[in-house]
């Protein structure tokens, strides 16, 4: 009868592994486990869209950023032409070589993606289509702040606006013309904060959002004891953006910024630069710490 137990406790957890995602594996430790799903969730959308992309009538190519560029004091970043609208050279750099052109193949249509941050300027984002004939195009495009966008070097929308970031602000159809298409995109920026929408769906549903919220089911019903660390974090969206696979420098300084304290900011600044397979265990017991200390203050950040 044991043996029967041990087989049938053996045989529920080989199902539940053979329904995971392929790009989830259970490793060491929790923060370990959800680096490696969510680099690999990332190079299995981008697959999965090119995937998409070949079989279609169009050929969406992967977005490339610039930016920002910063208006000279008191003017307005969205008046000033900057120079990829008269050339797209992904090769060329600005400002004594501080902005390069960067791709972006992580970033998937249907989902807001935020912008490095700078007041009263704006980022420049391009990528190609590949049309098979020539016909209509309706895209679906968001922006915080202003927007403009370029067809072919065409200006096709201008938009001077104060707003947040929202899916389908703007609904625009775009003659594309057979074989290759360039697409610009102007993002303004105007204080804070800024993103961009950009879909060819009304409505593509989170289908990222849905699988990323599957990675902490599945986080959770492996590493039960961590549930209160991992929401806290959850609750300070240190794991809310994605970031360039093996680039654990940007995961890191998220961790930095969710510790206070002079103290424990200077401790998690050991942070930047590494590389590891995770982002370092001074910087995490540092924040846990604060945050265990804290919580009995009633102040849990």
């Amino acid at each position: 009868m044991r043996c029967r137990c041990q087989l049938a406790v053996v045989l529920v957890a080989l199902a539940a592994a053979s329904a995971d995602p392929p790009y989830y594996h259970r490793e060491g430790d929790w923060v370990s486990t959800h680096l490696a799903a969510r680099e690999a969730l990332t190079r299995f959308e981008a697959d999965e869209a090119a995937g998409a992309a070949r079989n279609a009538d169009l050929v969406l190519g992967p977005w490339w950023s610039i930016g920002p560029f910063v208006a000279p004091k008191g003017e307005s970043a969205f008046a000033i032409a900057c120079p990829p609208e008269s050339e797209v050279d992904l090769a060329r750099a600005y400002n004594d070589g501080k902005l390069r052109w960067v791709e972006r193949g992580a970033w998937a249509d249907g989902e807001v993606h935020d912008l490095p941050s700078g007041d009263y300027s704006s980022t420049y984002l391009h990528r190609t289509i590949i049309a098979k004939a020539a016909g209509p195009l309706t895209v679906y495009l968001g922006s915080d702040d202003g927007c403009e966008l370029f067809l072919n070097g065409q200006k096709v929308l201008s938009q001077d606006v104060p707003r947040g970031c929202a899916p389908n602000q703007v609904t625009l159809k775009l003659d594309l013309r057979a074989g290759e298409n360039r697409l610009l995109y102007k993002i303004v920026n105007i204080t804070g904060g800024y993103a961009f929408y950009f879909s060819t769906e009304a409505d593509p549903g989170d289908i990222g959002g849905k699988r990323r919220a599957e990675l902490w089911d599945l986080l959770a019903r492996d590493f039960a004891a961590d549930a209160e660390a991992m929401g806290w974090e959850r609750e300070d969206g240190i794991w809310s953006e994605d970031w360039p696979a093996g680039d654990r420098e940007a995961l890191a300084k998220r961790y930095s910024a969710a510790t206070r304290g002079a103290a424990w900011q200077a401790l998690a600044a050991k942070a930047e630069g590494y590389a590891g397979p995770s982002p370092t265990s001074a910087t995490r017991s540092a924040r846990a710490t604060r945050r265990r200390t804290s919580t009995c203050g009633g102040w849990r950040r």
